[in-house]
């Protein structure tokens, strides 16, 4: 989970298993909480692919967080492969992080196609400078 507690703001990468026993899924997706708009957000780079998983877990956190909130699937670039939504889901948390520190709304159809696909060049650069 993307936790930002002093903010209230909210974020977990979600997929499509309903498996508690196994790790399996297809797809990966971004779900955020923001507490001052008092809504959920989806952000699906494969055009709602986890839609059902994200009501989900907005059903159970609504319950734990004792609040009534919706889930609204935000449009956003789509990738254009099979493999890339893990990238599209850590720039998609990163951004909404920078809006929000600048006190701005997120849009995600604002982001250029190229980015989040991109983005797993620079995941692997920085993952390489560890060395």
């Amino acid at each position: 989970a993307v936790v930002s507690t002093q903010s209230g703001r909210y974020g977990w990468a979600i997929n499509d298993s309903f498996s508690t026993e196994e790790s399996s899924g297809e797809h990966w997706s971004l779900l955020c909480y923001v507490k001052a708009e008092n809504a959920f957000y989806h952000i699906d780079s494969l055009n709602g692919y986890n839609s059902k998983s994200a009501r989900l877990l907005t059903r159970h956190l609504n319950t734990i967080l004792e609040t009534n909130c919706k889930c609204v699937s935000l449009c956003c670039t789509q990738q254009n492969n099979g493999y890339d939504c893990g990238p599209h889901v850590i720039f998609y948390a990163f951004e909404i992080m920078k809006y929000y520190k600048h006190h701005q709304k997120f849009n995600a159809e604002t982001v250029q196609q190229s980015f989040p696909s991109k983005y797993r060049e620079t995941i692997l650069s920085k993952i390489r400078s560890i060395k």
